[in-house]
């Protein structure tokens, strides 16, 4: 890829929420595919699934955060030029380059938007963003994380079936409708 183009697609919202709902239907497929009858029997198998469907949400979710910062502070966007090298550094406030949702959503703005009505769905969505964020770093990748105290455990303020069935959606759903008019309105 030449630098132009990289620096175009780094800088370039539409990119960025485009690839949110590509993942979004990757995600979308996986989590419907465990309802064939020969992955519904099969417990290990269902729940793989589950983690690679939550992965894709989570990737999904990281790329949409990640437009809503360039869209509103594209001067955010850090890329080093080298020679004939482009590569991408940082984008918001603190100049770096994270997986950490629940980070990026406050960058974002996203808790100030009004997506969840009550104060119980905003501590669901916080959870989530937790979880999810572990799901993009290891879970999918690796049987365990880099270390013993790395992993998300919740806390079970929130139902566990919201977590480990199609409950997430409720949840994220409004990120992800969120990322959809805001891509349109780029394009």
């Amino acid at each position: 890829m030449e630098i132009e183009e990289y620096l175009e697609k780094a800088k370039n919202p539409v990119y960025w929420f485009n690839y949110a709902m590509v993942q979004k239907k990757v995600a979308d497929k996986i989590l419907h595919s465990i309802m064939d009858a020969d992955v519904l029997n099969d417990t290990k198998m269902s729940s793989d699934l589950l983690i690679n469907a939550h992965y894709h949400y989570g990737i999904g979710i990281e790329n949409g955060l990640k437009a809503l910062i360039i869209k509103n502070a594209p001067e955010n966007v850090i890329v080093e030029v080298k020679g004939d090298k482009a590569r991408l550094k940082g984008i918001g406030k603190k100049k770096k380059l994270t997986h950490n949702l629940l980070e990026l959503a406050e960058e974002a703005g996203i808790f100030e938007l009004g997506l969840h009505q009550y104060e119980t769905d905003i501590k669901a969505l916080k959870m989530v963003l937790r979880h999810l964020t572990d799901a993009i770093k290891w879970l999918p990748k690796y049987p365990v994380p880099s270390d013993n105290k790395s992993s998300f455990v919740f806390d079970n303020s929130i139902p566990a079936v919201l977590i480990y069935g199609f409950h997430i959606l409720d949840v994220i759903e409004p990120l992800f409708k969120l990322f959809e008019v805001e891509g349109a309105e780029c394009a």
